[in-house]
């Protein structure tokens, strides 16, 4: 067993993405934005240089009364972001103002809240995950199973908001360095650049209905398979089922055991990129 709890392991400066998910629920239509998150250049911002991180990605719709088509959108500016590496500490440009986002100077019982992401609430244990060929250190929070990682940001995200979602959320699936994955909860598609070329890849209108759902649900896949297999993973990256040898446009989603929350449904097949649906769960 390894461990470097008293070095401190800085975000990456250059060749990072960061593989993201969020979605949100206003009771009549349930949106996911499926996105990557990356460092291209740097910009200078009255006294300080900030990394540029861009955003593109999927968002997806499900309207019942009013379906909505899929659509890719292009990489726009979210945010610059610098590094004050002998304090440990992480801060972001907002509204032209430096603003602190991450301090890694924490300890077991004190209570997380950043003035540019929000309250996390307050650390309950203190532990180090191999990012890379490293250690680092992971501060988990109460409530919400959140958790600030060294070097990569939160399990929600590289900036996301820290408080619990309300009808809302956000996950980070894994975090690329130099074309290597570094950290990940879920392999595969959450690793995957998403990108305009469609190539051999599922079909993005693959959807799942009803959804929410509380016994049995239905899978459209858009394309035919073959040989696909589906995973379902609970928010923490944690495998809860799977299915293999899946054939033919639709198949049906038991239930089974699953507790009320909310589920990724990872879909694969020979040769052709993983596609990841969201779904709730309700008792």
């Amino acid at each position: 067993m390894q461990s470097q709890t008293n070095v401190y392991h800085p975000f990456p400066d250059a060749n990072a993405y960061w593989f993201e998910s969020s979605w949100s629920d206003d009771g009549t239509c349930f949106t996911n934005d499926d996105h990557n998150v990356y460092i291209d250049g740097d910009t200078t911002i009255g006294s300080f240089t900030y990394h540029k991180l861009y955003q593109n990605g999927w968002l997806s719709y499900l309207c019942p009364s009013n379906p909505l088509p899929p659509y890719y959108y292009s990489p726009t500016f979210r945010l610059g972001f610098r590094q004050d590496i002998p304090n440990r500490r992480v801060y972001i440009c907002q509204n032209g103002l430096d603003i602190l986002a991450y301090d890694f100077n924490l300890n077991v019982g004190d209570t997380v809240n950043s003035p540019a992401l929000g309250p996390g609430g307050i650390v309950v244990l203190i532990d180090s995950v191999l990012i890379g060929n490293n250690y680092n250190k992971r501060f988990w929070l109460n409530p919400d199973s959140l958790a600030l990682i060294e070097g990569v940001g939160s399990t929600h995200g590289a900036f996301a908001y820290l408080p619990p979602p309300f009808e809302s959320g956000s996950k980070l699936g894994c975090l690329k360095v130099n074309n290597q994955t570094s950290w990940g909860a879920i392999s595969g598609s959450e690793c995957t650049v998403i990108s305009t070329i469609s190539g051999n890849q599922f079909n993005q209108n693959a959807t799942i209905f009803p959804n929410p759902f509380s016994k049995t649900a239905t899978i459209n896949f858009g394309q035919q398979m073959t040989s696909g297999k589906l995973v379902i993973y609970n928010s923490l990256g944690q495998e809860m089922e799977s299915i293999s040898n899946i054939a033919g446009y639709t198949t049906q989603l038991h239930r089974d055991n699953l507790p009320e929350g909310l589920y990724f449904l990872q879909l694969t097949q020979e040769n052709v990129i993983p596609c990841t649906l969201k779904v709730f769960v309700k008792d």
